[in-house]
């Protein structure tokens, strides 16, 4: 906000202010010396002449009167000289005082660059007295603001000797100004020697006037007038250097009432001066800090009395100002003012100013870059104990976003409630004026709520919310009504079911033009399955942290052959304390340095071809012992040079002896495992023998009994002869249930002696074939499953699909009496290895039977109830055993069953 009728401050000029000083030498300078020269060559041709012309005596006498006028002449000339260099100090004095003020009072407006206070002190430290100029440099040595001088008289040399000042009634001066040893610029100024040079000059008028007296006093009377002038000058050269020591109250007094004692009271004058601007200027700095420290708008403040304005840095980057220059020469603030609200601004300014009443409003100003941002510009006058206004301050506020949304909300009302009846986020929207509130259905809906059950009400969301989470939404809430931050967190709601829920609420307040919050309005997702998942990521994290710590391998990061740092086993293995290694070279841990440099030129060659380098040698540990380990090294990522590296260490000193101990015992084993073999040769054979004997000889006869009571069923029964019949189909019964124990005792026989092939097996494609083949079977059954994807294990492919085909097989029986069945295949993480599983709804067992769960022929149900030979179970078990991993269960009867089984990952088989 700006004066109506004021572009703004305008800096002076350097040729601005009072009248340059005047130059060349004071009258009478040269002159003052000449009186007692003459006087003394006038009074020694005299002396001469009665000297040869009278007495003896009258001679002595004569001489004598004539010593007492040299003696007079040398006094006066050494107290010229005493008195001019006396006076020549106390001037430098005066001025280095003037300077630590000057410094004082120009150092913070000079450096907030604020050249309008700058010309303003210079103006009042011209019209204090006293000064006869001031010119202002910057560090570029430009003239950027003077007082008192005329640019085209050159500008005065500093410095200059003592008698020269004194006669030019002026000295001149140069100093540094400079703000927490920050240099801002160069001050030069000119102190008036005026009542200095007057002084002087009466002074030397009375000692040519004691000179001429008589000899008889004239000793006298210079000794006396010497030691009031030295005592005199004394004092003021005492309280000179307190002053410009910084002791604001040093004062002169002085005995005399002649020329010293004026210029005493005329430093005395100067010193209360200046006390007293600087005690103003502190309560105007003061003044504006609070200002500043208290509005974080851009504020103005108008003098009325000097008519200038001052504005803060933030107002002008509020219309896209960066340069101050610029914004002073372009912005305007009637000219600024949007047409439309030009005449309502004005005039609320105008009854501010003559009616002193507040000033609040709205309206719009012309940025930098030609568009119209919406402001709020609040201000109030300052009266005089007269009731003058003599000041008017205030600061504007950006309200360009409060406008758009008010206008927006307006013109999409119908639009949002449309929007909100689709959204899959919770909608909410707070009437704070009339404390009406209001929920979408999708709102309700993620809480578990029906239409009916969830009132719209605001206590409704504050019943709801977690007890933890109270203070962090009031707080927010707070924050975004009386700060305008946005309001954005997480927080908890009590569902339908008690449970409590994540969500993420993000809100956006409305503002009328009082800055009053008039409504509230917002949506909230829910966030639970994402926190659920950074929860499991923590403890990911930090199971990883615990591994990495308790790894017998020594794991160290490099970035630059650097250690950035190592797990606990790495420094523990090399002897070191905790992060003693940190920031040093690995080749520390190096038995030299041409060891260190060979193995990192080829780990460097390895990594930038993409692969890991692994090499056994000899490493150092702190206490120089040496020790063999295997060291393995790859880059974090190969594609960039500076991106790190992780090197691995082993310690296989043991490894290396439970070698050389191998070495000898290979022998010996690969002779037992040739014993072995040949052993396991001949049983195998015998095996199959048996086994062909058992499928042959045992099934033969049993063929023979099914084809006999079937000729007996349909040739020898009489028709009605019912009891007979079921005898017979009892009979064939026991012979199929014989024969189908003969082909399981024979399939668990296949699957002890089979060769085992290891390959990937997509266990999720296996799942999904045997399903389909269930479905075919029995079309008209409804089982929901549910199989992982991409589900690869490393095994014999047709013995795992034997292991899928009893599971799934077993699931998909004991499920036969469930109305809607659910099948699952999947997969869980058990200390970093996979632990499989397939669980259904069935009808499940005692977990007391579990011992006997996995041996041949065992059955947990009847046979009445489910069919089954109950070897399907041991089968899976073996194959499970030859594969390295084992099989257990859990179940619950009547609510279903899980089988859990894991793989060897190394290979091995049994």
């Amino acid at each position: 906000m700006l004066p109506a009728d004021l572009p703004g401050p305008h800096p002076r000029g350097p040729t601005d202010g009072l009248p340059p000083a005047a130059g060349g030498t004071a009258p009478g300078a040269d002159r003052d010396s000449r009186p007692a020269a003459a006087t003394f060559a006038a009074a020694t041709s005299v002396a001469g002449g009665w000297f040869r012309d009278r007495s003896f005596r009258l001679g002595l006498i004569f001489a004598a009167v004539l010593a007492e006028f040299a003696t007079a002449a040398l006094l006066y000339r050494v107290s010229l000289g005493v008195i001019d260099e006396s006076l020549h100090t106390q001037a430098r004095i005066h001025a280095e005082s003037s300077a630590s003020l000057l410094n004082l009072a120009l150092a913070t407006p000079l450096a907030q660059r604020d050249y309008a206070v700058v010309d303003d002190l210079l103006q009042q430290a011209l019209a204090a007295g006293g000064i006869t100029y001031l010119i202002l440099f910057d560090r570029q040595e430009r003239v950027v603001a003077s007082a008192g001088w005329d640019s085209r008289a050159g500008l005065p040399a500093p410095d200059r000797p003592a008698e020269e000042s004194l006669g030019a009634r002026r000295l001149d001066s140069r100093i540094e100004l400079a703000l927490a040893g920050e240099p801002l610029g160069v001050l030069q100024y000119g102190i008036s020697l005026d009542t200095i040079a007057a002084a002087r000059d009466a002074m030397r008028a009375r000692a040519t006037a004691a000179a001429l007296g008589g000899a008889a006093i004239c000793s006298a009377l210079l000794f006396w007038l010497g030691m009031l002038l030295t005592r005199d000058l004394a004092r003021l050269n005492e309280a000179s250097h307190r002053l410009a020591a910084g002791d604001l109250g040093a004062r002169v007094t002085a005995a005399s009432h002649g020329e010293l004692g004026q210029l005493a009271a005329t430093f005395n004058t100067m010193a209360d001066g200046l006390e007293q601007r600087i005690a103003a200027y502190h309560a105007s700095e003061e003044r504006l800090a609070l200002v500043i420290r208290g509005s974080s708008d851009g504020f103005w403040d108008w003098d009325l009395n000097r008519n200038t304005t001052y504005f803060s840095p933030r107002f002008r980057e509020l219309l896209g100002y960066d340069d101050e220059a610029e914004f002073h020469r372009d912005f305007n603030f009637r000219t600024s003012l949007h047409p439309e609200d030009r005449d309502r601004a004005v005039a609320a300014q105008d009854a501010a100013l003559l009616e002193q009443v507040g000033f609040d409003q709205t309206y719009r100003l012309r940025c930098r870059d030609g568009g119209f941002r919406w402001f709020r510009g609040r201000g109030r006058v300052s009266l005089t104990a007269a009731g003058q206004a003599y000041r008017f301050a205030g600061s504007i506020t950006d309200v360009t976003a409060q406008k758009a949304a008010e206008e927006a909300l307006r013109e999409s009302e119908e639009r949002l409630y449309f929007a909100v009846r689709g959204s899959s986020d919770g909608i909410w929207d707070w009437d704070v004026l009339n404390d009406r509130y209001f929920v979408s259905p999708r709102y309700r809906e993620l809480l578990g709520f029906g239409e009916d059950d969830l009132p719209d009400q605001r206590q409704s969301f504050l019943d709801g919310l977690h007890p933890e989470d109270w203070a962090r939404v009031d707080e927010a809430m707070r924050c975004h009504f009386a700060e305008r931050r946005p309001f954005d967190l997480e927080y908890r709601l009590r569902c339908k079911d008690g449970e409590y829920c994540w969500f993420r609420g993000r809100g956006q307040a409305v503002w009328d033009a009082r800055g009053r919050v008039i409504r509230f309005s917002g949506a909230s997702s829910d966030i639970t399955t994402q926190k659920q998942a950074e929860a499991s990521i923590r403890a990911l994290l930090a199971e990883l942290q615990a591994i990495q710590d308790n790894l017998l391998v020594g794991i160290a990061f490099l970035r630059d052959g650097a250690i950035v740092r190592g797990n606990r086993h790495f420094e523990e293995l090399f002897g070191f304390a905790p992060g003693e290694l940190a920031g040093a070279s690995l080749g520390a841990v190096f038995p030299d340095q041409a060891a260190w440099e060979a193995t990192r030129a080829r780990a460097t060659k390895a990594q930038a071809a993409g692969g890991t380098f692994g090499i056994e040698l000899q490493l150092r540990r702190k206490d120089a012992s040496l020790f063999w380990a295997f060291l393995n090294a790859r880059a974090l990522d190969p594609a960039s040079a500076g991106g790190g590296e992780v090197w691995m260490f082993l310690d296989v000193t043991e490894r290396r002896r439970a070698e050389a101990d191998l070495t000898r015992l290979n022998a010996e084993l690969e002779q037992r495992v040739r014993d072995r073999t040949a052993e396991l040769v001949t049983a195998n054979e015998e095996l199959e023998a048996f086994s062909y004997s058992v499928s042959h000889d045992l099934t033969a006869p049993l063929r023979g009994i099914d084809g006999f009571s079937r000729m007996l069923e349909e040739d020898c029964l009489a028709p009605g002869d019912q009891r007979a019949r079921d005898h017979v189909h009892r009979i064939r019964a026991g012979i199929r249930r014989m024969k189908q124990l003969i082909d399981d005792l024979l399939s668990l026989s296949r699957v002890t002696r089979s060769e085992m092939k290891r390959e990937p097996v997509d266990l999720s494609a296996i799942a999904a074939q045997v399903i389909d083949e269930l479905r075919l079977q029995q079309p008209q059954r409804n089982v929901e499953t549910c199989l992982a994807p991409d589900l690869v294990a490393a095994g014999d492919a047709s013995l795992l699909r034997i292991v899928l085909e009893n599971l799934l097989r077993n699931a998909w029986k004991f499920t036969s009496r469930r109305a809607a069945a659910s099948i699952r295949l999947g997969a869980l993480q058990s200390e970093g290895k996979p632990v499989y599983f397939v669980s259904d709804n069935g009808a499940g067992f005692d977990m007391r039977y579990t011992t006997k769960l996995f041996g041949a022929f065992q059955r947990m149900h009847r046979a009445a109830d489910f069919e089954g030979t109950g070897i399907g179970l041991a089968i899976v078990h073996r194959i499970i055993q030859r594969h390295g991993g084992r099989i257990w269960a859990e179940a619950v009867p009547d609510q279903g069953a899980t089988f859990f089984f894991t793989l060897s990952q190394t290979g091995t088989t049994q």
